[in-house]
């Protein structure tokens, strides 16, 4: 049996039983996240030009779009609802997957709840099918596909879409594999649109795309069901021939453990580029713990992984999209305000004289040695701290904070929730709204949160998209 159909088989037969209480509490966080950065992300001017596209197409329907008041067709409520998600860079990350995964699984969830209602506990086991997947072959093509140019949250991401979207829908073993091969021809995203409104688009697409493809199989149409394996198929496409080896190793470890609980997720605490989070991390705790005035930094230096510098590609940001993938920007950022928040990529921000002047003092030297994450997006980065007088500090990061193997200190993910849900919510939909996330297993219908997601109509917005 190839590795398309023993993941369908996989997908069908797991059970809410099969997740530990660890894997369980990670995917609750994931929904917790995500939804905060979907929230927050529906003020945004990437989300403003979604939302007008819907208006234009005319698309009604009953699916949700969070942080506002329309709803639309179930595909058309992924797109959006993705899109919201990325927008800020704000949300989670898987390591072997190179990708954002929750921002186009959870946007599948939330989109087909009210067209084919389902608990949460379904909406779980559903997640962690779709990630498995997602980092399975992130696994299997990675590094060499992410180092190629393909953004795999929207390559290996509309295909994990189609497996949660598969699942929730109550396919078949045999419309699964039809589903994940509809999807794998509606895989893309290059790397070479970061920093532009596309990046966000990615993973909207790869939710609409995974749920269009379930959907097509649910009604008969067909694909080739063993499209991962084989001449022309999408491991080799997307990568090279694949090892024989790695591809029975990625098969016996389906679900044991969860990817889960194998590779988990990083939950960020800064709204930018993941590649930019240990060199933030260093410069914020060099920066607490100077002996000195910052006026009298000569220079900082940051030595950083080979691959920075081609996932952070705008050296000179022009835009505050841009800045979320420059990591002079970002330093420059942490190193003038102490901190990078959502605040940090404004316009006004990025124009600060003060910004440029701490800009043109780092210098970027993407010559760290490889560590354990070698294959993965890297989590080592090394800040010096050069005074005038010749005086230097030094500190390295091996993991950064939010990392799976450094979590974020209890609370900070419920606080980063509130925060983010508050741009979009009133304070008591928010806390409702957290409570039902922080239990999704005991929640018997997952449209009690999608109706918590809806603002109220207005006369500009209207309560649909038309």
């Amino acid at each position: 049996m190839g590795f398309s159909q023993a993941f369908s088989r996989f997908l069908c037969r797991t059970r809410f039983s099969d997740l530990s209480s660890s894997e369980v509490a990670t995917a609750r966080g994931a929904f917790l996240d995500t939804l905060a950065t979907c929230l927050a992300g529906a003020k945004e001017e990437p989300a403003r030009k979604i939302l007008s596209f819907l208006r234009h197409l005319g698309h009604r329907g009953p699916s949700v779009v969070a942080g506002t008041p329309v709803r639309t067709q179930a595909a058309m409520a992924a797109l959006a609802n993705g899109v919201f998600a990325h927008c800020l860079d704000y949300d989670d990350v898987n390591h072997p997957m190179m990708a954002h995964p929750s921002a186009v699984l959870v946007p599948v969830v939330i989109s087909l709840a009210d067209v084919a209602p389902f608990t949460g506990r379904e909406a779980l086991v559903a997640y962690a099918v779709g990630l498995e997947l997602g980092v399975k072959l992130g696994r299997i093509l990675n590094p060499e596909h992410y180092e190629k140019g393909w953004h795999a949250t929207s390559t290996l991401g509309t295909v994990a879409a189609a497996a949660t979207a598969a699942r929730l829908l109550r396919l078949d073993p045999e419309k699964t594999s039809t589903a994940l091969g509809l999807a794998a021809s509606l895989a893309g995203g290059l790397r070479r649109n970061f920093g532009t409104m596309a990046k966000p688009f990615h993973a909207g697409h790869a939710a609409r795309c995974g749920l269009e493809s379930a959907s097509l199989a649910a009604q008969g149409l067909t694909a080739c069901r063993e499209i991962f394996e084989g001449p022309m198929g999408f491991l080799e496409i997307y990568g090279r021939e694949p090892d024989p080896e790695q591809v029975e190793q990625a098969l016996y470890k389906l679900g044991n453990p969860f990817e889960l609980s194998a590779s988990g997720l990083a939950i960020k605490q800064y709204p930018c580029c993941a590649g930019s989070h240990p060199a933030l991390d260093a410069i914020l705790i060099l920066r607490s713990r100077a002996r000195k005035p910052l006026e009298e930094l000569d220079r900082v230096v940051l030595r950083v992984d080979p691959l920075v510098p081609r996932m952070m590609i705008h050296d000179r940001p022009a835009t505050p999209l841009e800045a979320k993938f420059s990591l002079r920007s970002c330093a420059a950022a942490a190193l003038l305000d102490g901190r990078v928040n959502l605040a940090s990529f404004t316009r006004e921000s990025l124009l600060r004289s003060d910004l440029t002047r701490w800009m043109e003092r780092i210098e970027i030297r993407p010559d760290l040695e490889k560590g354990i994450e070698e294959g993965q997006i890297p989590t080592r980065a090394e800040a010096a701290f050069l005074w005038r007088g010749g005086e230097c500090d030094r500190h390295r990061i091996e993991m950064p904070l939010g990392n799976p193997q450094n979590p974020l200190p209890e609370g900070a993910v419920r606080r980063k929730f509130e925060e983010c849900a508050l741009l979009a919510l009133p304070r008591r939909r928010v806390q409702e709204l957290l409570g039902l996330l922080e239990n999704l297993e005991d929640v018997e219908d997952f449209r009690e949160i999608t109706r918590m997601l809806c603002t109220p109509r207005s006369r500009r917005t209207g309560g649909d998209a038309r």
